[in-house]
């Protein structure tokens, strides 16, 4: 076992597992039964960086033709990513304060300039400072949004846009269930349970006529033979 084989070992440790150093000593001496320090795991993980930086700075980017772009968060540090959605290359993993459209526009301007990246195609979420970015340093590219923030559009379009009951609602007007009872029967032809008798027919109703002191009262309509 060469030092390379251990370098390697530790840089795997934590860009796969995301071990941290005192787990990446712990691991080493259990398994090539090596004792080292965790400044020793610090400096191999930083040649490593460096490396890996210098090697994606020098990466011939102008044949690329479809990319994604996005950010993401980790311990509370936000990372602007860049991929391939070809052959699947990850072309950038860069740390920035922020994902606003400055910062963008800042990365994409140094991978056109330095490494020709010039896409035709440019995959977003639904971040308008990536679109604006985009639009900004490669004005022909065509953006196009991710299937799953389209997909949470249209599903607020539907829910703004969707079919509701017209009408007050049973609860704000305070009818009882009488009321819906009713409605439910003249809908479905007249069947009124839970009554002696079907509504009186308009000869049967009664009717209402003053009396001599100036009072309503009710009297049946009698049918004219």
């Amino acid at each position: 076992m060469d030092a390379n084989a251990i370098k390697r070992a530790i840089v795997a440790l934590r860009a796969i597992c995301g071990a941290t150093h005192a787990m990446i000593v712990a691991m080493v001496r259990e398994v090539f039964s090596l004792g080292i320090a965790e400044d020793t795991v610090r400096e191999v993980l930083q040649e490593a960086y460096q490396r890996a930086f210098n090697y994606r700075e020098s990466v011939d980017l102008s044949g690329i033709s479809r990319i994604g772009l996005d950010e993401m968060y980790r311990w509370d540090r936000c990372e602007l990513t860049g991929v391939d959605t070809d052959s699947l290359l990850i072309f950038l993993v860069e740390k920035q304060p922020g994902c606003g459209a400055a910062q963008w526009q800042r990365v994409l301007e140094r991978l056109r300039d330095q490494q020709g990246l010039c896409p035709e195609h440019a995959g977003f979420d639904g971040s308008s400072a990536i679109a604006k970015a985009v639009g900004e340093v490669n004005p022909t590219a065509r953006g196009a949004h991710d299937i799953n923030h389209l997909r949470r559009a249209l599903e607020k379009v539907r829910a703004q846009v969707e079919r509701r009951p017209i009408g007050p609602s049973r609860s704000s007007t305070g009818y009882g269930s009488a009321a819906a009872k009713h409605l439910r029967s003249q809908r479905l032809g007249g069947s009124w349970s839970g009554r002696s008798r079907p509504p009186r027919s308009v000869s049967e109703r009664p009717s209402t006529a003053p009396t001599p002191s100036g009072k309503l009262w009710s009297v049946p309509m009698v049918r004219s033979t």
